[in-house]
């Protein structure tokens, strides 16, 4: 890993759409070229591609304080939001094999968040444990935060919309469309949906 990392650092593209293009040419025929390859995209794509999508979508975003995300294996999504908000207050809901990403994501965030609470929904329990963070958070936050749902299980998404609904924070998505080779989205494809 070290010796790719160190490969990679030598690798100078001057902007974000050369990063893309290095990215998109990497070979990803085997598990270490796609190894390779995410790795690039975390390092250097994802980063750029979220101060662009910032920047876009800044207005209305920078309002909000606080910030609800759901979880999951592919990550990289919820940095999106994070990027365009950068929130003092970060809760991450999400089951319990997948709450190790939210720091991954957190790493992306400067300056990081004062608050940051990752919080555990069990699947034999997901309706009420999401119901209980929600009430918790609202407590704790106030008013004005964000809800992203762009990524957990469905199950979780659909409860926290319902959880959501009662409370008075905005629901959004953030839409994304991934390269089949790495589970990665593509960058500049990001789109922001405002829900509730």
């Amino acid at each position: 890993l070290q010796r790719i990392q160190s490969i990679l650092a030598n690798i100078t593209p001057s902007n974000c759409q050369e990063h893309i293009n290095v990215w998109q040419h990497l070979q990803k025929n085997t598990i270490k070229e796609c190894e390779v390859a995410c790795i690039y995209y975390d390092t250097f794509v994802l980063p750029l591609s979220a101060q662009r999508f910032a920047k876009k979508n800044k207005q209305g975003l920078a309002s909000y304080p606080a910030v609800i995300l759901l979880i999951d294996p592919i990550w990289q999504p919820c940095v999106f939001l994070l990027c365009a908000t950068k929130p003092k207050q970060v809760a991450v809901l999400g089951l319990p094999a997948h709450l190790k990403y939210a720091d991954k994501v957190l790493q992306y965030l400067d300056p990081p968040p004062i608050a940051y609470e990752k919080i555990t929904i069990h699947e034999d329990n997901i309706f009420s444990d999401v119901s209980a963070a929600m009430k918790l958070l609202q407590a704790l936050w106030g008013e004005n935060f964000l809800i992203d749902i762009s990524r957990g299980t469905k199950i979780i998404s659909l409860a926290t919309i319902s959880a959501g609904k009662t409370m008075d924070g905005t629901i959004i998505y953030v839409e994304n469309s991934f390269s089949d080779e790495n589970s990665r989205p593509v960058p500049g494809r990001e789109r922001l949906h405002r829900l509730l």
